[in-house]
């Protein structure tokens, strides 16, 4: 079982190094990186991937992610809507607004609570479909 899970794992590894080798910058930044430290490029690839991932989830990537999905999206909508000049659109974005001011309010007060929480940043996410 483990030898089928290596075998698995070890030609997703070959095919990202085949298509990163086909780039020419990619590929030449990668061929100096391997000729170095003797380490495959799709290893160096993959642990790259892992690290950013993981510095999104620890670091600031949940607020982004909540941030960017409860105020870029909405502020985009309100000003095509009052380029539109269609007030029916523009008071719901109001209302959305008012809402959306009042729960960062009461999350700023609240935050000063319970800040510390482990995960705390991700588990805010699943509060863009509630707005």
């Amino acid at each position: 079982m483990g030898d089928r899970i290596y075998g698995f794992v070890r030609s997703g590894f070959e095919k990202i190094s085949d298509v990163l080798s086909s780039s020419v910058v990619i590929g030449g930044l990668l061929n100096k990186i391997e000729e170095r430290t003797g380490i495959s490029g799709s290893f160096i690839i993959t642990g790259l991937t892992i690290l950013f991932f993981l510095l999104f989830l620890l670091s600031s990537g949940p607020f982004f992610l909540l941030y960017s999905g409860v105020v870029l999206y909405p502020a985009y909508q309100s000003f095509k809507c009052l380029e539109e000049e269609n007030k029916e659109n523009a008071f719901k974005w109001i209302k959305y607004w008012i809402v959306f001011s009042a729960f960062h309010a009461a999350e700023h007060f609240g935050d000063r609570f319970i800040f510390w929480l482990p995960g705390y940043q991700i588990l805010k996410v699943p509060q863009i479909p509630v707005l």
